[in-house]
């Protein structure tokens, strides 16, 4: 699989508090076709992911996640609420 890992770090600049942590997620493919791997290629939008792959350019060779969407797109939003809600209490 491709596994990302994303880092966070949130600051309440108000409290002085903060948080930081990681989440990760595992990206399992089928087999990818040389003709689609070159378009890929071609296409160039691949040169500018982290992983060198978007999940909706794959969306038909996906086998299975495990982890969140938003953690292989960049962004792990869970882990974000978490931590915007526990800095935001007094």
């Amino acid at each position: 699989p491709a596994v990302c890992v994303c880092g966070l770090v949130v600051h309440n600049t108000a409290t002085g508090g903060r948080l930081e942590g990681s989440e990760a997620a595992s990206q399992y493919f089928r087999e990818i076709d040389a003709a689609k791997i070159e378009q890929l290629i071609d296409k160039g939008d691949v040169m500018t992911c982290a992983g060198g792959f978007t999940v909706e350019e794959l969306a038909d060779y996906v086998d299975r996640r495990e982890g969140d969407v938003e953690t292989v797109e960049g962004l792990p939003i869970r882990l974000t609420k978490q931590f915007l809600q526990q800095l935001s209490q007094p």
